[in-house]
């Protein structure tokens, strides 16, 4: 659990710590969009983590 617990704390560090520190946050709606850009790229990052493992599974498979 702790394993998986700090693997979720990186994904969601880092496109939030490169986002917020580029796209600016001068109004409410510009931090909507960044909470929208972050919720995309988390949802990206744990398909293509998932892609792949389920890859590396059905290739150990064969």
């Amino acid at each position: 659990m702790s394993k998986l617990l700090t693997q979720i704390q990186c994904v969601l560090f880092i496109p939030s710590l490169l986002l917020m520190s580029y796209l600016p946050l001068n109004n409410l709606l510009d931090m909507f969009i960044n909470v929208i850009i972050l919720i995309l790229s988390v949802i990206g990052i744990f398909a293509i983590r998932t892609y792949i493992k389920d890859q590396r599974t059905n290739c150990i498979d064969k």
